[in-house]
């Protein structure tokens, strides 16, 4: 015969032992709680029910000004001034988790610049990011991004063409990461510019100084050079 309910005679009514005579313990499949007052989470197999992850720490004071109390706190960099939005898509992992392998993720620290980025994720990887001065960089390694693709390409580039002193380097190609592999491409006085890299960018390091732009030139002929050497011609002939 199955077990019958117990149940009280009104809601919420009745109790299960009392506060100087307790239950030794209560052995449940499940349970219905509107309130839980505990002082210690431990698993079924008595260990800590919350863990730490990466950069928090959970410490536990059972003697507090308000009760026993767990607290939890970030040690990442920038503790309480970092904050991170995220707009993300992806399916979830085993635990119900969104995986987050497509993502916009906006990050803020007030006390590491670095961290105060707009990063761009696709594929479970971080591709591009724009950094707290609004440069639009890639991520990960050195020259593997492409903007644009032999069949989908963009229209224009408008690049800057001051050079040196000025900061800027027009189109600057890095075929290594020593400076001696590095070329810059601009315009200078109506000339295309190859230089050497950013540190030593003048007009006496270049290494070729092509000109794009010229002033009209006149077509040459031979009509009125042929006309004279025809009169001397017949001059020499009557003299003769």
């Amino acid at each position: 015969m199955a077990t019958k309910n117990l149940v009280p005679r009104g809601d919420q009514e009745g109790k299960l032992g009392l506060e100087n005579r307790r239950w030794l313990g209560i052995n449940a499949k499940s349970g219905s709680f509107s309130d839980i007052q505990v002082d210690s989470l431990k698993n079924k197999d008595d260990y800590n029910l919350l863990a730490a992850g990466d950069n928090i720490t959970i410490s536990y004071n059972a003697d507090g000004s308000e009760g026993a109390q767990y607290t939890i706190s970030s040690t990442a960099s920038g503790n309480s001034n970092a904050q991170v939005d995220r707009i993300f898509a992806g399916p979830n992992d085993a635990n119900g988790s969104p995986t987050q392998q497509q993502a916009v993720i906006a990050g803020f620290d007030a006390n590491d610049s670095a961290l105060s980025k707009l990063t761009f994720k696709t594929n479970g990887l971080e591709r591009w990011f724009i950094d707290n001065d609004g440069h639009y960089i890639p991520e990960g390694t050195f020259g593997q991004l492409d903007i644009g693709n032999n069949t989908n390409y963009v229209r224009n580039f408008y690049v800057s063409s001051l050079l040196g002193d000025q900061g800027r380097e027009g189109i600057r190609f890095l075929g290594a990461k020593a400076q001696s592999d590095q070329m810059s491409l601009t315009v200078l006085n109506q000339r295309l510019v190859v230089s050497s890299p950013t540190a030593t960018v003048n007009s006496s390091t270049k290494y070729d100084n092509l000109l794009v732009r010229k002033e009209s030139v006149k077509v040459a002929t031979r009509e009125e050079i042929l006309a004279q050497f025809v009169e001397i011609n017949a001059r020499i002939t009557s003299l003769t």
